[in-house]
Parts: C-alpha cells; structure tokens; sequence
C-alpha cells in the first residue's frame, strides 16, 4: 500500500472487463468510419456482417433483410456462402424475423427449428448460433442478424456476445434504413431521367441513340480518367439529360430529314436552354 492508503501502482490491478471493453470500442471505431463511407448496399452489408463477427468472435456472421411482400429473409451478404433466401419462420432467422427474439442455441442439432439441409448442401457444421431481430425507427422488423460458431473451446455463445451483438444489430437497423431510404431516392431519380431520356427516343430514334451513345462515352471516358465506379456510373446516369431539351423543338424542325434552313437551325440551337423551362 502507498502512504495515502491506495494500492501501489506496482500492486495496482486493472478494473475487471476493462480490456475486453477497449478491445470493443476498438472493433466499433474501425468500422464505423468505413460503414459511414459507404454508399453500395452490398458492400455495406459485408461491412455490418464483418463488424458482427469480430465483436463476438464468431467464424460466421449473415445479415439478413425482410422482404414484406413477399415474406422471405434474403442475403446479400453471408460468409462463406452465395446469396440465399429462406421463407420467414423458416431456421432459425426465420423464427427469429417473425417472434421478434432473440435466440441463443448451443445445440442446434437438438433444436427443432434448425434446418440442417444448409449444412447438408455447404459441408459446413453449424454448432452454435446466435440470431437477433433487426428493427428500423419504427420498431418493425427489417432483418435478422445470425452469427454462426463461436471461435472457442467450447464453441458456446453467452448472453454477453448477445449484449456486444446487439450494439451492431441496433447501429445496422439505422444505418440500413438510410442506406435504403438513399437506394429509394436514387432510383426514384434515374426513373424520372431514363422517363424523359425515353421521351426524346420516342420522338426522334437518332436522338435517342445519341444519348445512349454518350451515357456509355461519359462512363469510359470517367473510367479512363481515373474516377471510381460511383463517380462514372453517376456520369452515365446525368448525360442523358444534355439534349433533353429537344422535346421542345418542333417536331417539323427536330423530324425533318433534310439540311436545316439557318431559321431552322436558330431554333434547333435552342435546345440547350429549353432545360431551363422545363
């Protein structure tokens, strides 16, 4: 003991859980970056699923998505294996997407509701699972997040890697809501220029094979310049609105196969500022 009675730092011993709780926020952080940067649903789901699997030292870790419509949990993402989807009610995720529990199952061959044809179809032997509910804002199930074979001896998951598993099936739930919501938006916008792109291919076909030709020249020319996938294919998508503005030239004008006269011409020009009016 020292002079003022508190243990020595010789002597001095480090609370109980606090080097596994660094080693924690250590896995968080150096996802967190990297999930905030991506755009792309898929990678973003290797990201979530990687995350997963490293908090609780699991060897595999899938997430999955709830399809309402149709009531099935599909997978973009999950280790080890291609995509698959499953009806809801169905494994274990199934049975998690529709109780809206979460499962620990160190036994799986003994449960019920674990389908063994997975592992009769990979050659993988599941021996421990941990499954739990992904919720939006909303409170309503978006997907399942399943870990698959604790990495030790036992292979046993506890109610702790439930605790550290659920930090990421809470930041999942958000994170894949805006991701959606941002999918939801960028569609709704390529929709409405494919829609005017195709409405200046309807009036005049060499128009329409012209912008075809630029949204693939923008795309190889961003490529050969060095820019990234998102970046060229963003370049693709926007070029078909640089001669949208001949949906407001006459069709005598626009049609006609012969030379244009110079008053003709005049008009034609014009269609780099009908864009503004429309």
């Amino acid at each position: 003991m020292g002079a003022t009675g508190r243990p020595s730092a010789k002597g001095k011993s480090r609370t109980p859980g606090r080097g596994s709780a660094y080693k924690l926020l250590q896995t968080i952080f150096s996802y967190i970056v990297r999930i905030a940067e991506e755009r792309n649903i898929d990678r973003l789901l290797v990201l979530l699923a990687d995350m997963g699997r490293d908090l609780i030292a699991a060897d595999r870790c899938t997430v999955w998505l709830l399809n309402n419509k149709t009531d099935t949990l599909w997978s973009r993402v999950a280790h080890g294996v291609d995509r698959i989807s499953l009806p809801k009610g169905q494994g274990i995720a199934g049975h998690v997407a529709s109780e809206g529990q979460p499962l620990i199952i160190n036994d799986p061959y003994n449960d019920a509701r674990f389908d063994k044809e997975v592992d009769k179809r990979t050659g993988y032997h599941t021996k421990s699972i941990l499954a739990l509910p992904i919720f939006d804002s909303d409170s309503k199930i978006l997907g399942v997040f399943q870990a698959i074979n604790k990495r030790s001896d036992p292979s046993a998951f506890s109610a702790q890697d439930m605790e550290h598993l659920l930090l990421a099936a809470t930041y999942t739930g958000k994170t894949l809501e805006a991701a959606m919501l941002q999918e939801e938006i960028e569609a709704t916008q390529r929709e409405i220029i494919f829609t005017l792109a195709e409405t200046g291919e309807m009036r005049s076909k060499e128009t329409g094979f012209h912008v075809k030709r630029v949204a693939e020249y923008c795309r190889l020319f961003a490529v050969k310049y060095g820019l990234g996938e998102a970046e060229s294919e963003l370049l693709k998508l926007a070029s078909p609105m640089h001669d949208i503005g001949k949906i407001a030239i006459p069709d005598a004008i626009l049609l006609k196969p012969g030379k244009l006269t110079d008053d003709e011409w005049a008009v034609m020009k014009t269609h780099t500022l009908s864009l503004i009016h429309i």
